[in-house]
C-alpha cells in the first residue's frame, strides 16, 4: 500500500447484504441521521459461532442497548473512554470471538451568530472540515444564503427566537460574531438555557467579563462554557487568520485536547508584548465597534 511510516495495516472486508438492511452503512446513516454517537461494534472472527459472526452492535452514548452482551458492552465501554478503535478478543466456552469497536460520531454542528465579512471565512474553512454549519443574524440583509453558500442553513433571527428556530440540541458549539455588545448579550441570554459546550466570543476578557456581569444570574450557567477571547493565539491579524485560531481551538476542544479554561490562563501569562500584540488585532476593533455602538443607543434615547 505504499506506508511510509513502516507500520501495519489489518484490513476487515465485509459483504453488504440486502437481507440485513446492508449494514453496517444502514447504522451509519442512522447516526448521522439522528446525530447520534455511540461505539460500532463487528464480530469479526469466527464466521459464526452462535449466531454472533458477523453481527453488528450500535452501542449507543448514555443509551440502552439489551441486545448486547455485557462482555461487548465492557469492550465499548474502553472505546467511550478514549474514542479511538480497539480490536479485542473474548473467550467464550467453546471459542474465541474477535471483535472491532469502532467510535462514530456525526460531525460537529457550528452555530455562527452573526453574517458579517469575517463570518464568512470561518464558515468556509469549517465546511473544508465537513462539519454542519448554521449561520444566524438578525439583520435580513446580511442573512444572505448567496453569501455564505458553503452554509448549511441560513437564517434571518432574532435572539429571543434562536432557540425555536434553531435545534439547539444538535449544536455543538456557537461564535458570536456580531460586534455588537448589545446583541451579543440577547443572544448569550438565549444560549444559556441550552447545552451548547463551547460558545466563543470575539474581543477580550474585559469585554466577555462584561457581558456576563450584565446577564446577571443567567451567566452562571455560561461560565465553564465560554471562551473568549476565542481562539488559539497564533498571532491573527486578518479574518482568515483569526478564523483559523477559531477552529484550531474547536478542534482542540472536540478532541478534548485543552480546556477553554486551561488555555486561557496560559494566555494571560504570556509576556505583555504578546497580549498586546493580540489585542491591536481584532479585540480593540471589537471595543471600538462597542464604543460606537453604545454612542448611537445613548443618542436614539435622547433624540
Amino acid at each position: 500500500m505504499g506506508l511510509g511510516c513502516n507500520g501495519a495495516v489489518r484490513l476487515l472486508l465485509e459483504r453488504l447484504d440486502a437481507a440485513y438492511e446492508f449494514d453496517p452503512l444502514a447504522t451509519m446513516e442512522r447516526c448521522l441521521t439522528r446525530r447520534a454517537r455511540g461505539v460500532l461494534a463487528t464480530v469479526c472472527a469466527p464466521n459464526a459461532i452462535d449466531g454472533f459472526g458477523g453481527r453488528h452492535f450500535f452501542i449507543e452514548e448514555n443509551g440502552d442497548s439489551p441486545r448486547v452482551p455485557a462482555w461487548l458492552a465492557e469492550h465499548a465501554g474502553k472505546v467511550w473512554a478514549t474514542k479511538t478503535p480497539l480490536l479485542a478478543e473474548h473467550r467464550l466456552e467453546r471459542a474465541a470471538i474477535t471483535v472491532f469497536c469502532d467510535w462514530l460520531e456525526p460531525p460537529p454542528h457550528l452555530l455562527v451568530i452573526g453574517a458579517g465579512a469575517d463570518a464568512v471565512p470561518l464558515v468556509g474553512l469549517a465546511r473544508s472540515m465537513d462539519w454542519e454549519i448554521t449561520v444566524v443574524d438578525h439583520r435580513e440583509a446580511y442573512a444572505d444564503g448567496q453569501r455564505f453558500a458553503a452554509a448549511d442553513h441560513v437564517l434571518t433571527v432574532t435572539p429571543e427566537a434562536l432557540t425555536d428556530r434553531v435545534e439547539m440540541r444538535g449544536v455543538d458549539a456557537a461564535i458570536l460574531m456580531t460586534h455588537n455588545i448589545a446583541y451579543d448579550e440577547r443572544f448569550l441570554r438565549a444560549l444559556a438555557g441550552t447545552a451548547v459546550g463551547y460558545i466563543g466570543l470575539l474581543g477580550p476578557a474585559a469585554r466577555r467579563d462584561r457581558l456576563l456581569a450584565k446577564l446577571g444570574r443567567a451567566a452562571l450557567s455560561l461560565r465553564n462554557r465560554v471562551s473568549g477571547p476565542v481562539g488559539l493565539d497564533i498571532g491573527a491579524r486578518l479574518p482568515e487568520e483569526i478564523a483559523l485560531a477559531i477552529i484550531a481551538e474547536l478542534v482542540a476542544h472536540f478532541r478534548d485536547r485543552v480546556s477553554s479554561a486551561t488555555r486561557k490562563a496560559e494566555v494571560h501569562q504570556m509576556p505583555a508584548a504578546g497580549r498586546v500584540a493580540r489585542k491591536l488585532t481584532h479585540a480593540d476593533v471589537e471595543l471600538r465597534n462597542d464604543f460606537m455602538n453604545d454612542r448611537k443607543i445613548a443618542a436614539s434615547q435622547n433624540a
